[in-house]
C-alpha cells in the first residue's frame, strides 16, 4: 500500500521518458511525445515529484530498444497544470509502477483514421 496520494496536484512535476527517433527530430522535441498510440488514450509519464528524477531516469531508460533503432534520450519535464490546461487528464496508475500515471487524451486515435476536428 502507498502512502502517496492518488491525486495529482497541479504543482506536480510530471516526466515522460523521450526515446529517438519516436520523439525527437533534429535535436527537437516532437509534438507526438505526447500523442498515445493508436487503439489508446494513454500516454505513460511518471510523478517526479514522487519517485524523483532519478527513478524517471531508470523506468524511461528501460524503454530502450538500441537494437530496433529505438535510444533514450532524456526526459521531458511539464506540471500537471500545464497537461491539464491543455485539456488532458492525469490519472494515478501506479498498478503499472509506484510513481507511475497516465495523460488520458479521451480521443482514441485510430490507424488510418483522422481525429476528430476538436
Amino acid at each position: 500500500m502507498s502512502i502517496w496520494p492518488s491525486e495529482i496536484t497541479d504543482e506536480e512535476v510530471i516526466a515522460r521518458g523521450i526515446c529517438s527517433p519516436y520523439h525527437v527530430k533534429r535535436g527537437k522535441l516532437k509534438p507526438a511525445a505526447y500523442k498515445p498510440p493508436h487503439d489508446s488514450d494513454e500516454v505513460s509519464v511518471m510523478r517526479t515529484s514522487w519517485i524523483g528524477a532519478d527513478a524517471c531516469k531508470h523506468h524511461a531508460k528501460n524503454l530502450e530498444k538500441p537494437d530496433q533503432g529505438k535510444i533514450y534520450k532524456g526526459l521531458a519535464i511539464l506540471s500537471a497544470l500545464q497537461i491539464r490546461e491543455s485539456g488532458a487528464r492525469l490519472v494515478d496508475t501506479r498498478n503499472v509502477f509506484q510513481g507511475h500515471a497516465d495523460i488520458r487524451h479521451d480521443i482514441v486515435p485510430r490507424k488510418s483514421e483522422p481525429l476528430p476536428p476538436e
